[in-house]
């Protein structure tokens, strides 16, 4: 997933260097070991996402 400016938020928690926000403007989800039907909800949030211009 990737934007022209930095709009993805990337929250870590219980990392041992702190809990700590930062930005980009890529995410890579990995998705090789999900299910099907896990596959098809994030399909439907990504849809959902892009026909309200997010």
């Amino acid at each position: 997933m990737q934007t022209q400016t930095d709009d993805i938020i990337i929250q870590t928690y219980q990392d041992p260097t702190g809990d700590l926000d930062s930005t980009g403007t890529s995410v890579s989800i990995p998705v090789r070991k999900l299910s099907p039907q896990r596959l098809d909800s994030l399909k439907v949030g990504l849809t959902f996402l892009r026909q309200r211009g997010m």
